[in-house]
């Protein structure tokens, strides 16, 4: 790696585009109504980034021994200290690689339950048959950390 960024021919459409062809009423697809709704989505993705790495800071600053190790790992990623290493090197260091994703499920993002609907089968939770198409939710809390998933969480 000679320490350029890499490009890749890769067609890449996103949410705005999407926003831009889909069938919506005249009435609410406007410049303003674009503006708002580009407002959320770049707020919500910049808060659960932005919480996902004060979680990540903090439990690595409040735990002594992955302080250490994490602090030892990034260090090997390359030879120069005064490069800042591509993406994939730190993927591939997998403490490091775990300690994020950890820290992304302890971030939570998201805090409302979520609505489902089961259209296979019954599900059995507890002593109580739940029928199919029944509406049921819950909060991602509820499932990130439900000790026999997460057995320490």
């Amino acid at each position: 790696m000679d320490g350029k960024l890499e490009r890749y021919d890769i067609k890449r459409h996103t949410i705005f585009q999407n926003y831009i062809e889909v069938d919506l009423q005249p009435s609410v697809k406007t410049a303003q109504g674009f503006v708002d709704d580009a407002d959320v989505f770049i707020g919500a993705g910049y808060e659960t980034s932005g919480h996902a790495l004060s979680t990540a800071r903090f439990r690595i600053l409040n735990n002594t021994h992955v302080y250490k190790i994490s602090s030892q790992t990034s260090v090997l990623t390359g030879s120069d200290p005064t490069l800042i290493p591509f993406r994939k090197e730190f993927e591939n260091i997998s403490y490091l690689h775990a300690t994020v994703k950890e820290a992304v499920r302890m971030a939570i993002g998201v805090s409302m339950r979520l609505p489902r609907v089961n259209h296979l089968s019954p599900i059995q939770c507890r002593q109580w048959e739940i029928p199919p198409y029944t509406i049921i939710s819950m909060a991602q809390r509820d499932v990130l950390f439900y000790p026999s998933i997460f057995t320490d969480p």
